[in-house]
Formats: structure tokens, C-alpha cells, sequence
């Protein structure tokens, strides 16, 4: 199966190298035109971008057909990705239970509780005010305010 997620500088070298080759079928020396024209990237580093691409299951590898001792590369799409993540045309109950435990665990590990607490509290209050909003808003109607006059009423309520 394939892994889900990968460290964001080698997104960004699948990215490169995507918008340069797509489907088509490149070399390492091809790979190494377009990571390498930054200076700090060395062959050495190519090398390991194509080796972690590979391990993540977003390249295929095959054997070149003229020297056995070389590789031939070819990206696999996002979309292909994720169907190979997902593996499954519908989603059971115990799937989507299974996805959201691991979005909570994301949230618990990279995000401060303290900041949720924040943004549940704000939610609750716009909630509350909205709720209060119409309500008042209702009775200045009932008491025969025209539209303006009764939003302005609520507004102040």
C-alpha cells in the first residue's frame, strides 16, 4: 500500500519534477536537469529524492532495457495516489470512522488544545447571538416594526 503522506521538500520535488515529465518515462540524468539546476542540490541528492519517491510509491522504477546497470523513472499521478490510499470504491462506516480518528490525532499532535478551546468558545457565542439575533428580531415584526427597523432593533437587543 501505498504511504500517504511524505515530508513536504520531497512534495516539492515530486511537484518538479511532475510539471516537467508527467506520465512520460525519464532518466536519472533527466531528473538530475531538473532538481539540479539549484546549487545546492547535488547528484547524491537526486539520487535520494528519486529513492524516497520510490519507497512512497509515487515512481515507478523499471530497469532500462539498454543498460541493465540504470533506471528508467516514471511519476505516478496524485490521482492514482490516493485511489491506491484508499483502495476501496465506497467508504464503510468503520472507514470514515477510521479517517476521522487519524485527522483527530493530527489535530491533537500538531495543534495546540488551548487554540481549539478558543475557536469552540467563538463558535458557542455566534451560535448564542444568532439565536438571540432572531428572536428579537421576530418580535420587533410581531410589534410592527417594518424590515430596517426591526434588524436595528435585534442589532441593539
Amino acid at each position: 500500500m501505498t504511504e500517504s503522506t511524505i515530508p513536504t521538500w520531497l512534495e516539492n520535488k515530486y511537484i518538479m519534477l511532475w510539471n516537467s515529465f508527467k506520465n512520460k518515462k525519464f532518466r536519472k540524468h533527466d531528473a538530475e536537469r531538473i532538481l539540479g539546476s539549484n546549487e545546492a542540490e547535488s547528484v547524491t541528492g537526486v539520487a535520494v529524492v528519486l529513492s524516497e519517491l520510490r519507497k512512497a510509491g509515487w515512481l515507478k522504477v523499471e530497469t532500462d532495457p539498454e543498460d541493465a546497470r540504470k533506471s528508467i523513472y516514471q511519476m505516478r499521478s496524485k490521482e492514482n495516489i490516493i485511489k491506491n490510499i484508499f483502495n476501496v470504491t465506497t467508504l464503510s462506516r468503520a472507514d470514515i470512522e477510521g479517517i476521522l480518528k487519524k485527522a483527530a490525532d493530527l489535530i491533537r499532535t500538531r495543534v495546540d488544545y488551548k487554540f481549539i478551546l478558543v475557536l469552540l468558545f467563538y463558535k458557542r457565542i455566534s451560535d448564542k447571538w444568532e439565536l438571540e439575533y432572531a428572536v428579537a428580531y421576530d418580535k420587533a415584526i410581531a410589534d410592527g416594526f417594518d424590515e430596517n427597523e426591526a434588524e436595528e432593533e435585534a442589532r441593539n437587543a
